[in-house]
């Protein structure tokens, strides 16, 4: 498994220095940003971090502007921290996509088993991707065989739905291709 990058987005110096430390002892890789823009930018790389510890209020914004771009939110989990705790404030964070929400000072043992939780499914969507590749690779796809381009785009278009409540029928005649 690899290691957990985590971005940590906190104007509070000193309590992003304490967070950075903890998780780091953790053995996960550490960013930082103060600021939302200085976030974006590190969260528009190829290299991304996995997790966002993200406080709400921030110099230039809301944090919660993070979760409204579903490019990062598709591909990073978003905890959030706060001071400014409020049941209106949790409500949004999690309706808008949060992992979680953390009032400060942060309860670490629970940081700690989120920032767990998240590498233990990371790892295992990993895997879950190398087998799924292994069976395209092989020309299968649960009961569907096929290795053609097209077939390829039929596995593409199964997976992307697979995790939405829409019932799909695939047809076609057996063996055509």
């Amino acid at each position: 498994m690899s290691e957990l990058s985590v971005l940590i987005v906190e104007d509070d110096a000193d309590f992003r220095a304490s967070v950075a430390a903890l998780v780091s002892r953790e053995g996960y890789r550490v960013c930082e940003a103060e600021t939302l823009a200085k976030a974006r930018d590190q969260l528009g790389g190829a290299d991304s971090p996995d997790v966002v510890l993200l406080d709400l209020v921030l110099p230039d914004g809301d944090g919660l502007e993070l979760l409204a771009d579903a490019e990062i939110t598709e591909r990073t989990e978003f905890v959030v921290m706060t001071g400014h705790a409020a049941v209106e404030s949790a409500i949004a964070a999690l309706r808008d996509g949060a992992l979680d929400y953390l009032t400060k000072p942060v309860d670490r043992v629970r940081l700690k088993t989120i920032l767990t939780n998240v590498a233990r499914t990371r790892g295992l969507k990993r895997e879950v991707n190398a087998l799924r590749g292994e069976l395209r690779g092989l020309g299968r796809f649960g009961p569907i065989v096929g290795r053609s381009k097209a077939m390829q785009q039929v596995y593409d278009l199964i997976t992307r739905v697979a995790s939405t409540e829409s019932t799909v029928f695939v047809t076609g005649e057996s063996g055509t291709g």
